[in-house]
């Protein structure tokens, strides 16, 4: 049951981003699109995608095979980010929290997001905790 939860949250990401735009004149933005990493941790895969709200602001989804943070068995939960806004080259989270199924909730100061034009990544920082970046790829 859990993969098949898992397949369809992936699926309902994947169709979202798929149907943001791309980069164009209309969409300047390198931000926006569909971005994957391979959790160190655990090599799971985490897919964020990065859609434009219309008013100048960014909605990221994430969707990860499993939260290390989640302290039971299945690891199972969800990640939420507050609206993310661009300046200065760095696309910026207001807060961000993961809500574990058991109840357990971990919050921080939110997530930077910084484009490298040359290789087409992302670098993550997770902004007030001492823990190195995290580089994520296009995916489209």
């Amino acid at each position: 049951m859990k993969s098949i939860t898992t397949c369809i949250l992936s699926m309902a990401i994947l169709s979202t981003a798929l149907s943001a735009p791309a980069l164009s004149q209309s969409n300047p933005s390198p931000f926006v699109g569909l971005w994957q990493m391979v959790d160190v941790l655990d090599g799971k895969v985490t897919t964020y995608a990065i859609i434009p709200d219309g008013e100048g602001a960014y909605t990221i989804d994430v969707s990860p095979g499993f939260i290390n943070t989640c302290s039971h068995v299945d690891g199972a939960g969800k990640i939420t980010f507050g609206k993310a806004t661009h300046a200065d080259g760095v696309l910026t989270t207001d807060g961000a929290k993961i809500e574990c199924s058991d109840g357990q909730v971990t919050e921080w100061e939110g997530n930077a997001y910084s484009y490298d034009p040359v290789h087409d990544t992302l670098t993550v920082e997770i902004l007030g905790r001492e823990r190195p970046g995290f580089t994520v790829f296009r995916v489209n």
